[in-house]
């Protein structure tokens, strides 16, 4: 899906209306009509707020929902739910940065297949093996400076596995593109 300026300006304004409607109830959303062409398609988001460039929140997910709804949840979430942070508070609504991850459908490759398919800073990876997952954005390799077994690697430790663990014929490792929208 791609984006003109305007709706990428739009959608981040949308999800910053979304956060400070915890704080001013009546806050009203006004959205263009291409705008909501954009958000009544199908599709996976997350939602990140970084303060003084660190990590705020993040709330997302992958699953083709329409998203708009998903856009208002995990903007909330990654505000006020993220276990790993104290809730947002108004007074520091100035400082956090928003960035958006709209994602493609899903692509289930095999681990050699996924050397071959990745391509650093555009895809990002959803790593599962029985009770264990994780998610590595699209630009999550590219700040990082991992080249596509990093990536992998990485995203089997973050799951809680052995970092070869995406060699495994019971891992499934699924691909995907997002579009990163942000206001830094």
């Amino acid at each position: 899906m791609k984006l003109s300026e305007k709706q990428k300006k739009e959608i981040l304004t949308v999800a910053r209306k979304v956060i400070a409607s915890e704080f001013k109830k009546n806050e009203s959303l006004e959205i263009s009509s291409s705008l909501r062409e954009v958000i009544s398609k199908i599709g996976g988001i997350y939602v990140t707020l970084k303060k003084n460039n660190k990590l705020r929140g993040r709330s997302g997910s992958a699953e083709q929902e329409i998203l708009g709804k998903s856009l208002i949840e995990h903007s909330k979430k990654a505000a006020f739910e993220d276990q790993r942070f104290n809730p947002v508070q108004k007074d520091e609504l100035d400082e956090i940065k928003i960035e958006l991850v709209i994602i493609s459908e899903l692509e289930a490759v095999s681990g050699e297949d996924a050397v071959e398919k990745i391509n650093i800073g555009k895809t990002g990876i959803i790593l599962k093996s029985g009770a264990y997952s994780s998610v590595i954005l699209p630009n999550e390799a590219k700040e990082k400076n991992w080249d596509k077994k990093e990536l992998l690697e990485q995203a089997c430790i973050k799951a809680g596995l052995l970092p070869d663990a995406w060699l495994d014929v019971t891992t499934t490792i699924y691909l995907f593109h997002g579009e990163v929208i942000s206001e830094e």
